[in-house]
């Protein structure tokens, strides 16, 4: 974010302003080497942070709750809809107050959510005496691999004989607060990656002698959930590949008249808070205090239908839209 808003502010790092005249004649000056490198630069750890925080921001508050009592559940569900309403919030502003400044000043457009940020990482760092660090133990792939090539070398013993007691359980560890449910029929041949075929595979302290010829029924389950959320995350991915709605609204909001008396224009961007008005002051209060007390009374559940029922709706609906 520092090097782009350097970019914004130093007139060396990006190319000469091209009025329209040269543009039309072709006379506009591109950028060198240098500022090219230098904007890839930029962009290459935009997406490495972007990865770091994104898939780890969630869970690694989640881990600051206890899970095994009611009130550390009940905070979890309250974290998600605090989370979801602050980002929420965030895109608003972003898209009116961040935007319409960025149509005035780059400079100032990238310098605001730069010292945000970085009075967000004084923030996280403030807190580290008094996180709750889960440490990692192993690597998450080598786990995986390690389940499909011992349910391999073990494909010829037969689960029917085989009951839950001779399944390797070792004790949770320290960083672990609950056990996995055991699945019961899905993807029941990696079971055989837990079963001991001796005493000798054992130490006396409980742990696996030979992690190769070994795993944990938790090691199993882990992978057994992992292959039962990968339709749900295949599908994901191809409902997502046609949806160019954020194209198609910076195209439209390209040509429309945008102006508000004859010195205001709304941004490109803030186009985008059309729909998440929508979703916040029409459809989410709907859904809660109507949709999903009706659908309680029909189906007797909470929530009035289950997790995998609403995704599955959401898709039917965004294809027939």
């Amino acid at each position: 974010m520092s090097m782009v808003t350097l970019m914004a502010i130093a007139p060396q790092l990006r190319p000469t302003h091209c009025t329209n005249e040269e543009r039309i004649h072709g006379q506009c000056i591109g950028p060198n080497r240098n500022q090219l490198a230098f904007l890839h630069v930029a962009m290459f750890w935009l997406a490495v942070g972007g990865g770091g925080i994104r898939p780890c921001s969630i869970p690694f508050t989640v881990d600051q709750f206890d899970s095994r009592t009611d009130k550390g559940r009940k905070a979890i569900n309250s974290f998600f809809n605090w989370y979801y309403t602050t980002f929420t919030l965030v895109l608003l502003i972003t898209s009116t107050v961040v935007a319409y400044v960025q149509t005035v000043s780059w400079a100032w457009g990238f310098t605001i959510p730069t010292v945000c940020f970085f009075c967000g990482l004084v923030l996280l760092f403030a807190g580290m005496r008094i996180y709750e660090l889960v440490i990692p133990e192993g690597g998450v792939f080598s786990s995986i691999v390690q389940v499909f090539v011992v349910a391999y070398k073990k494909r010829r013993h037969q689960l029917q004989s085989v009951g839950d007691g001779i399944f390797y359980d070792p004790p949770l560890k320290k960083t672990l607060c609950s056990k996995l449910p055991l699945t019961s029929s899905q993807f029941r041949f990696l079971k055989k990656a837990a079963i001991i075929d001796n005493n000798d595979e054992i130490k006396q302290d409980g742990m696996c002698m030979n992690p190769r010829r070994l795993c944990s029924i938790q090691q199993v389950e882990e992978v057994n959930w992992l292959m039962i959320i990968v339709p749900i995350w295949a599908s994901a991915i191809i409902s997502f590949l046609p949806m160019q709605i954020g194209t198609f609204v910076v195209g439209q909001a390209m040509r429309m008249d945008r102006h508000l008396g004859p010195k205001f224009e709304i941004p490109i961007p803030s186009i985008f808070v059309i729909s998440l008005i929508i979703i916040m002051a029409t459809f989410l209060p709907i859904y809660d205090r109507c949709l999903v007390p009706t659908l309680e009374k029909f189906t007797k559940q909470e929530g009035g239908i289950t997790l995998l029922q609403r995704i599955g709706l959401g898709k039917e609906i965004s294809a027939l839209f």
